[in-house]
């Protein structure tokens, strides 16, 4: 396994997912020259993709449930007027989370794999 620490700039919006290797481990989120950039430890020998979902929230906003408490962070944006809180998995999905039925998806590819293995 080879590992390289890896950044990745996120958007300032409320809900986002990102693409990276799936044998990735999410390390933080930091503000990077006004920037939000998620760093990751990521395996570069892995080819299957996987998908890290990021909420973000500002100060006083409502809370709606999808955010994941296993990476939380606080940034400063504009010398502090504006504070921004993001949310992420540590460990990416292998099947993507806005996808409508992952099970199905899920189950197609277990198919196909007991078919090759005949």
């Amino acid at each position: 396994m080879k590992l390289k620490i890896y950044k990745y700039p996120l958007a300032i919006k409320d809900s986002q997912v990102i693409t990276l290797p799936a044998e990735s481990t999410v390390l933080s989120i930091k503000n990077q020259h006004e920037v939000p950039v998620l760093y990751a430890a990521v395996n570069t020998a892995c080819e299957i993709e996987g998908y890290v979902n990021i909420e973000c929230r500002g100060t006083g906003q409502t809370l709606n449930g999808k955010e994941v408490a296993e990476i939380t962070e606080t940034l400063l944006f504009q010398n502090g007027n504006l504070v921004l809180h993001f949310f992420a998995q540590k460990f990416p999905q292998v099947v993507h989370p806005f996808r409508g039925n992952a099970q199905k998806e899920i189950n197609n590819m277990a198919n196909v794999l007991k078919e090759e293995s005949k």
